[in-house]
């Protein structure tokens, strides 16, 4: 997912190559550029639409949330530039966080990446147990997170 979403990301310049531009200049007014109907950008669009509403369906993260929202509304042949421009902006910025989106779990850091996973997730479980049965419960933990419970 993280690869297929950044081999995504590094499409851009080749996209925008398939601009379309209609009709002439007339009276101080640019020419239409549009992108929505070709081909290659419905499919490329449709790949990253995928890729980050699996995103967002795991961390419900705002600012996945808002660019979905640009892929899903934003291109009518209207202002098509613009709304191209804002979705490459807010791609480039995910992918130099991407690290957000995908965190790495070490055996070092694993719990603690459990936590901040389970954080942007809405808690559905609660677990209380004895300091005494943790080996026990971590396992189940894990369990439930791999499954897609979220923790308190």
């Amino acid at each position: 997912m993280k690869d297929r979403l950044l081999e995504l990301i590094g499409q851009i310049d080749t996209v925008k190559s398939h601009f379309k531009t209609s009709g002439a200049s007339t009276k101080g007014f640019p020419a239409t550029s549009t992108i929505y109907d070709t081909p290659e950008f419905a499919e490329w669009s449709q790949a990253l639409q995928f890729e980050l509403q699996e995103i967002h369906d795991r961390t419900h993260d705002k600012f996945i949330w808002s660019t979905l929202v640009i892929i899903k509304q934003g291109f009518n042949g209207w202002k098509d530039k613009k709304s191209f421009a804002d979705l490459s902006g807010k791609l480039h910025a995910i992918q130099e966080n991407i690290g957000k989106y995908y965190p790495v779990k070490t055996p070092e850091n694993s719990y603690m990446m459990e936590v901040e996973t389970t954080k942007m997730k809405t808690p559905k479980i609660f677990i209380s147990h004895s300091s005494k049965d943790e080996k026990y419960v971590s396992s189940l933990v894990d369990l439930l997170c791999d499954i897609g419970l979220g923790l308190v």
